[in-house]
Order: C-alpha cells, then sequence, then structure tokens
C-alpha cells in the first residue's frame, strides 16, 4: 500500500495544498567558530569561519561606540559573509564588548541581522548571534556562533 496516500489525506483534511507545503522555510544553520585580526587602517576585521557556514567575512564597525556603564561597549557593526560557491550574506549588527579587568581581553555578544543574501542564500532573512573573545591590543579574537537563517 502507498504510505503517501493516507499522509496526503490528513494534509488535505487539515487545509494544507500543496503551495502551502512549497513555502515551508529553508534554514540555513549558523553554528560554528571564527577566528579574525584587526586589519591596519582600515577599521574592519579579517575572519575565517568553519562549522555550518564555511568560509570568508570582512567586518567593520560603523559609527562611533557607545560606553555602556560598567565596563561595556556598545557597537554597531556590518559583516560581509562569503562562502566558496559565491553566495553572500549581508549583516546590520549590534555587539556589547565588555573589560575583563586587569587583562588586554575583552568579551564580545554580538546579534547579526541579515540585510541581504545572494546565491543560494537569496531570500535568506533572520538573526543569529556569536559570542568570544578579543585582545584588544592585538585585534586578534576567537567567536562561536549559533542559530540559522531561513529562506520562504
Amino acid at each position: 500500500m502507498n504510505r503517501a496516500l493516507p499522509a496526503m489525506a490528513v494534509l488535505a483534511a487539515l487545509g494544507a495544498t500543496a503551495p502551502a507545503l512549497a513555502q515551508s522555510p529553508s534554514c540555513q544553520p549558523m553554528g560554528g567558530t571564527a577566528i579574525f585580526e584587526a586589519v591596519p587602517g582600515t577599521g574592519g576585521f579579517m575572519v575565517a569561519m568553519s562549522g555550518d557556514f564555511e568560509g570568508g567575512v570582512f567586518a567593520r564597525v560603523i559609527g562611533e561606540p557607545r560606553q555602556l556603564g560598567n565596563g561595556r561597549t556598545g557597537y554597531d557593526l556590518e559583516h560581509f559573509f562569503a562562502r566558496a560557491d559565491g553566495s553572500t550574506i549581508s549583516t546590520k549588527d549590534e555587539s556589547v564588548w565588555v573589560t575583563v579587568p586587569g587583562d588586554d581581553r575583552v568579551l564580545a555578544a554580538t546579534t547579526y541581522r541579515v540585510q541581504r543574501a545572494t546565491g543560494s542564500l537569496q531570500g535568506s532573512t533572520g538573526e543569529f548571534r556569536s559570542w568570544g573573545s578579543i585582545n584588544a591590543k592585538t585585534g586578534q579574537g576567537v567567536l562561536r556562533f549559533s542559530g540559522e537563517i531561513c529562506r520562504r
């Protein structure tokens, strides 16, 4: 017996149609790690990502830092992510850096909001997050990413 027919009957009874099923989101996990280093004279960082999203990234600070109190500084950022297949994601981001007392390091937590996506990621929207450590003197750091973006 064809098992697909009973499943289709249940979906039809619930009001699901083929176009509605076709509009289900296709999601790309954004978990992984990144290592990065400041690029002198640009206000930006070059980044190598591994994990669910393999590729390179250019990140830059836009606007002026905001002192949030208690050793916290807020930054507005832009990121330009690229994969080997040519697909890209551009984001506008909010980041909070917390000073580690007695150390050159800061802890960073960032929320990335997709503004544009191309190639196999075209139409993707959503946000994802990272957290990690940055050496404030050298501009080097490591981050852990989580979340997903979805196409509809």
